[in-house]
C-alpha cells in the first residue's frame, strides 16, 4: 500500500521548483535540490510537479517527455 505524502509537503515542494527553477540549469536538477532537502524521493518530486500542471493546465508538453527529460539530465 502506498504511504501517505502530507499534501503540505506536496505543495511545498511544487512550490520551491517552481519557485527556484531559474536559479538551476535544468529542471531535473532543480527538482533533485529539492527532494534532497525535502527528505523525499526525485520521482515523486518529478510526479507531482507533472501532476500539479496537468491540474493547473500549465503543461506544455506531454508527461512522457517530462519523465524522459529526468531520467535523461541526472542519474542518481
Amino acid at each position: 500500500m502506498p504511504k501517505k505524502i502530507d499534501p503540505q509537503l506536496r505543495a511545498r515542494c511544487v512550490r520551491l521548483v517552481r519557485e527556484h527553477l531559474q536559479e538551476y540549469p535544468t529542471l531535473t536538477a532543480a527538482v533533485t535540490a529539492v527532494a534532497r532537502q525535502e527528505g523525499v524521493s526525485r520521482e515523486s518530486v518529478r510526479r507531482w510537479l507533472a501532476q500539479a500542471e496537468v491540474d493547473d493546465g500549465t503543461l506544455s508538453r506531454p508527461l512522457h517527455s517530462v519523465r524522459t527529460f529526468c531520467e535523461s539530465s541526472v542519474s542518481i
